[in-house]
């Protein structure tokens, strides 16, 4: 089920595909392992995920969290090594104001507005291009809380093809 003919332009004119399902193995993996840690909640914590042993998908997740009370920039807290060196300028772990694809963290940026809004996970499929070559992407973006209240994180993962 694909969902762009019910979201804004904006979002249509930055996603090829925008949906509840993954096409990444390792991404439905992720999706999988949220929601079971999900359980009965409306949202998981971070600490309900098992990441190292998410059924080999580690390598490409990466949790996110607000600063500042929820209020600031969204900043890597942990992830696998496949999603640091797609997403990573340096060895430190940024903010998302700082990540080394411009286009990708615009796209991850506007994935997040809307889980944090919506409050269900979503899966987007894209395409960058740039001097050297075409990419092709998708994202997770499945919502986390801190206080099981309001989205103020959220399991990301990534897959290339």
């Amino acid at each position: 089920m694909t969902t762009l003919a019910t979201l804004p332009e904006d979002l249509k004119l930055l996603f090829d595909r925008l949906d509840v399902t993954a096409n990444t193995p390792a991404l439905r993996d992720a999706l999988e392992h949220w929601r079971e840690a999900r359980g009965q909640n409306v949202f998981p914590a971070a600490g309900d995920l098992d990441l190292p042993h998410a059924r080999g998908a580690y390598d490409r997740l990466f949790v996110l969290f607000l600063s500042e009370g929820g209020q600031g920039e969204w900043e890597l807290v942990s992830g696998g090594a496949e999603a640091r060196a797609l997403l990573m300028p340096s060895g430190s772990w940024p903010r998302l104001d700082k990540f080394r694809n411009e286009g990708l963290a615009l796209r991850l940026r506007r994935l997040l507005e809307l889980v944090r809004e919506k409050g269900e996970p979503v899966v987007a499929s894209f395409s960058l291009d740039d001097a050297v070559e075409h990419q092709s992407y998708e994202l997770l973006v499945a919502p986390l809380s801190t206080t099981g209240e309001m989205v103020d994180g959220a399991l990301c993962g990534i897959g290339t093809g």
